[in-house]
């Protein structure tokens, strides 16, 4: 009972039990014969949906809602404030842990998560804040990151944000590596935050 009402405020929370379509991402869940570009049928009912949701944990669910909720004002943020000013680090890199500092429901992904969680993820907006991000921390005016030991300049993303992000690069480019492969422009945005000394 507890499971259902969980998956019932998620479905509310992100947009009454329908997907948006993001810029570049997958289309709605309501349309009968089409392929998204990873292979995922369109045409999955909002029962098949839930039913499919039943399969990623109640964290992982959470997740979902954040991200779909969050991800425009990040992308926002990060264009007109050049840097992270405000709380959302655990909904651009998910780990296996919850943050302690997260407001509640806390939000998390395991292995078992990730095919599912991906087939819902708006992941063209995902990978379009770690693209703006990784932009930004190379081209400060600091200094070439490169010749600083690769260190990501804290005045960018704090560095009480950096643990999270080693943890999480490691979670999608290693444990979860060929489910987040399937996803290329995530796979390689991922790939190029790797690039820093977290």
């Amino acid at each position: 009972m507890t499971r259902f009402l969980m998956v019932a405020l998620i479905v509310t929370v992100s947009g009454c039990g329908s997907v948006p379509a993001a810029k570049g991402g997958p289309a709605s869940l309501d349309q009968p014969g089409k392929m998204n570009k990873n292979g995922h049928d369109l045409g999955v009912t909002e029962k098949n949906k839930k039913d499919e949701l039943e399969h990623i944990s109640l964290e992982a669910q959470a997740l979902l809602a954040k991200q779909h909720a969050n991800f425009p004002r990040i992308i926002e943020e990060l264009k007109t404030q050049k840097k992270k000013v405000s709380h959302w680090i655990w909904w651009v890199f998910p780990s296996e842990k919850a943050g302690d500092s997260e407001p509640s429901p806390k939000t998390k992904i395991e292995l078992s998560d990730a095919d599912y969680f991906l087939k819902y993820a708006e992941v063209d907006a995902w990978a379009e804040i770690l693209e703006a991000m990784y932009e930004l921390l190379k081209t400060h005016p600091k200094g070439p990151w490169k010749e600083r030991s690769n260190i990501p300049n804290d005045a960018i993303i704090p560095a009480i944000d950096h643990g999270r992000i080693k943890f999480s690069l490691q979670f999608w480019l290693n444990k979860a590596r060929d489910v987040s492969m399937r996803y290329p422009r995530l796979y390689k945005a991922f790939k190029q935050m790797e690039a820093f000394n977290w």
